[in-house]
């Protein structure tokens, strides 16, 4: 806020190891954009919150947040990760299976 009334239209905080920026954007930043500008050397990007994106999804899926898995009504969902009991057609992890979930993104995306 205090950088808004400034007049600042970005705000940058430097570390020895570690760059953070912020900054005003005039529109709603698509997630391809995003990634193509911030993580142009990343071999994958993993992002949290973009459940309306054309990119391939694992759903999180916790009953004591929804009556359903998303991945029943919504495309683009890849796998599942709960502590449910559910039966669907999607590879499905316990939220502990942490080296299956790593070998079933590296699997996924080929990058082996």
């Amino acid at each position: 806020r205090g950088r808004d009334l400034a007049g600042a239209v970005a705000t940058m905080l430097l570390l020895p190891h570690k760059i953070a920026l912020t900054a005003d954007i005039p529109h709603k930043p698509d997630l391809r954009e995003i990634v193509s500008r911030f993580a142009v050397n990343a071999h994958i990007c993993l992002v949290e919150g973009c459940k309306d994106a054309d990119v391939p999804k694992i759903e999180v899926y916790a009953a004591k947040v929804s009556d359903i898995p998303l991945s029943l009504s919504r495309t683009g969902i890849v796998a599942i990760v709960t502590d449910e009991p559910v039966e669907l057609p999607l590879p499905t992890f316990k939220r502990d299976d942490v080296e299956k979930i790593a070998a079933f993104v590296v699997d996924l995306f080929q990058l082996r």
